[in-house]
């Protein structure tokens, strides 16, 4: 797993809280960071092919993220959200991409106020802009 992280370039790179586990932030961990540029950066090299994936394994991340379709475009992505210490939400992320009129747009929108920063209220704003920019 560590060989994959360094050669996609993932973040800090940082899985030393363990295998399982690295991706989580919990108090007494170092857990591995990317910011939301980089989340973007990398989802668009995956898709233009220059990561060290299979096509066939692409194509089948491609239907794992498939979450909406439109006359006008196709969504793709992934939500997540995260607490602080006593539990409190205070975290929440989509990233993803939109097939739309032959072309691929990359996002990804993390929000960390309001009353719930959550990954359903970030995808929510994410389909909110797309709908406005007419690529939903």
């Amino acid at each position: 797993m560590k060989a994959y992280i360094d050669a996609i370039g993932y973040g800090s790179g940082d899985i030393s809280s363990g295998v399982d586990t690295f991706w989580l932030p919990r108090p007494g961990t170092t857990p591995i960071t990317i910011s939301a540029r980089e989340q973007a950066e990398l989802l668009a090299k995956l898709l233009d092919g220059t990561l060290p994936f299979l096509e066939k394994n692409v194509s089948i991340l491609k239907e794992i993220m498939h979450v909406a379709q439109t006359p006008k475009g196709t969504l793709y992505g992934k939500t997540g959200s995260g607490t602080d210490a006593e539990g409190k939400a205070n975290l929440g992320w989509f990233v993803g991409f939109v097939e739309s009129r032959g072309c691929t747009y990359v996002f990804a929108c993390n929000i960390t106020r309001g009353a719930n920063p959550s990954g359903t209220a970030a995808r929510q704003i994410v389909e909110n802009v797309l709908k406005a920019k007419c690529l939903l």
